[in-house]
């Protein structure tokens, strides 16, 4: 039961902040999977990156072409 001062207006006012709030929450809490998928592929682009490769252009061993 509403309280006598109280308005129709006060109470969309309190609805609508209520409404916009929770929006903001669920964005924000979306952003935070993605900034843990933005993690983890960087880590694999880093482990990519740093890894060793099998061909090495610079070593003097292998076939030799001419």
């Amino acid at each position: 039961m509403l309280h006598k001062n109280y308005t129709l207006r006060d109470f969309l006012i309190a609805l609508f902040g209520l409404m916009l709030s929770l929006n903001g929450l669920a964005d924000a809490i979306n952003g935070m999977t993605d900034a843990e998928k933005a993690g983890e592929a960087a880590t694999r682009i880093f482990e990519l990156i740093e890894r060793e490769s099998e061909i090495d252009p610079l070593s003097e061993e292998g076939k030799k072409q001419g």
